[in-house]
């Protein structure tokens, strides 16, 4: 529940916050501006990290649990006693880059498809089986001359992790001879099986060694970087843990239906045959059996960036990636174009909407005196905007993700994100017509949160107090800004900014 008002009261709103990957931290100082102005809402839409804070917002949490929640530790900011006993530590979103963790998180049928693979089986383990068979290598020997090859197939950028791969050979290639085989050990029927064994065996190895191999691979084949589990775990404890508290007892799945607030959330069907079913609306009307988190989690899959969520309907298998592909801002669901997706009351068309956009391309006006963002020129708070790539090398395990490190085979993955980030950010320019027919009709407004200077990749954001500060605190000055030019608090109600104490 929001801030009471002087009079008790907490004046009802709907919010609709559109997707921003980790520029979704400046939602924070939204909510809090409302919060704080006597506003709440009872509706919520969101796309992608949209949809998350939307989930949190609609499971019962306020802003100033979400503030602790997301916020940089370094901010020593008090954690609320209203949050669930077992919520114990704020969201770390460095978390949510979680590449494959083995090859065993890889399928098979992904593995023998990859160049590697093939080649190990087709060049290095023939030509070792070219020699004459009393000549065969023992299992020592096998180890040491597949590392070389596996190594020289990188062209040698993987040769510091030479030995790592070497001592997980060691032990992957168990079922190979220690000593010099015999002839018998290889009878005509088991020579291809025992191709396959080492190409595999090499491959897992190699793969099992490399995070950066783990990450190309999964990027190539599955559709994503990172696998996206713990976003679903992470947001799947903090609804239920929630719903738990308010009811007292567990709830686990949290679905749609069981939501104390009407919650909106996007995704796109991108496999559908049918191109009217492609963007998915998922509501307590339309879909109140499904799990919340794992509609968040469908909601987030940006392309190529975390793999697609897959579904199977008969014998039909539907990939679904981020809403932002179709709709990065649903500002028509609590309008007359929601019908068939929320339950209408006569009260909705009176009730103040708001929505909340993250802008990447916009600076904060120098009135506003806004700290300078992560990246500005120098003696300017005029932000720079960063290269995709740069900023998830932000995070030091990602550092070879940079355009300047040794891998160019992921200088691809720069250009793929720069295509998704165009085309998500320019939905609100292309949907101004209709936009300011909404707002002609209802009593509907935006505000355009400026983050220039920041980017949507950029998960260390709320490690580090600064940024974390800089960002809340322009959301928290464009949605009281915009409060005020609406009527919808007196300027003589204005309170202060609480991020510049």
């Amino acid at each position: 529940m929001g801030r009471r008002t002087s009079s008790g009261q907490v004046r009802e709103i709907d919010v609709v916050m559109a997707g921003g990957g980790a520029l979704g931290i400046a939602y924070v100082g939204a909510l809090r501006a409302l919060q704080d102005h006597g506003l709440w809402p009872v509706r919520v839409a969101g796309t992608s990290a949209g949809s998350l804070v939307g989930a949190l917002v609609a499971a019962g949490y306020n802003a100033t649990e979400l503030e602790w929640l997301l916020a940089s530790p370094d901010t020593h900011t008090p954690r609320p006693d209203s949050l669930p006993r077992s919520i114990t530590q704020p969201i770390n979103l460095s978390t949510f880059l979680d590449p494959p963790r083995s090859s065993g998180d890889l399928s098979l049928a992904t593995m023998r498809r990859t160049h590697l693979w093939k080649a190990i089986k087709l060049n290095a383990v023939d030509e070792l089986f070219g020699k004459e068979l009393k000549r065969l290598p023992t299992r020592g020997k096998l180890a040491d001359e597949l590392t070389d090859r596996v190594v020289g197939l990188s062209l040698g950028k993987f040769d510091p992790f030479r030995q790592r791969i070497r001592r997980v050979l060691d032990t992957a290639l168990h079922f190979y001879p220690e000593e010099t085989p015999a002839i018998r050990s290889f009878l005509p029927g088991t020579l291809e099986q025992l191709r396959t064994d080492i190409a595999d065996a090499a491959w897992k190895a190699f793969t099992d060694a490399v995070t950066e191999y783990r990450l190309l691979v999964n990027w190539a084949f599955e559709g994503g970087l990172f696998e996206g589990r713990v976003l679903y775990e992470t947001v799947k404890e903090l609804i239920e843990a929630k719903l738990g508290d308010q009811t007292g007892e567990p709830v686990s799945p949290v679905r749609f239906k069981d939501l104390p607030m009407e919650l909106a959330v996007t995704a796109a069907n991108v496999s559908h045959p049918d191109r009217s079913k492609r963007l998915q609306i998922h509501t307590r009307l339309t879909a109140g059996n499904m799990e919340v988190a794992q509609a968040v989690r469908d909601s987030t899959s940006v392309p190529m960036f975390f793999r697609p969520s897959k579904y199977t309907e008969t014998d039909t298998t539907f990939e679904i990636m981020d809403g932002g592909i179709i709709c990065n801002y649903p500002f028509w669901l609590f309008t007359g174009g929601h019908e068939g997706y929320l339950h209408p009351k006569a009260v909705d068309h009176a009730r103040p909407k708001l929505g909340l956009i993250v802008d990447p391309d916009l600076d904060a006006p120098p009135e506003w005196e806004c700290p300078a963002p992560k990246w500005h020129r120098p003696g300017s708070t005029e932000g720079i905007p960063p290269h995709g790539t740069d900023a998830l090398a932000q995070n030091p395990e990602f550092e070879f993700l940079s355009p300047e490190g040794p891998l160019g085979e992921f200088v691809g993955i720069e250009r793929a994100l720069r295509v998704v980030d165009i085309i998500v950010t320019s939905e609100t320019t292309l949907t101004e017509q209709w936009r300011s027919a909404v707002r002609a009709t209802y009593p509907y407004y935006e505000a355009f949160i400026p983050l220039r200077g920041f980017h949507w990749l950029d998960f260390t954001a709320n490690a580090d107090a600064t940024t974390w500060r800089s960002m809340v605190d322009r959301g928290y000055e464009a949605t009281k800004r915009v409060l005020i030019e609406a009527g919808l608090i007196p300027g003589s109600a204005e309170r202060d900014n609480p991020y510049r104490a």
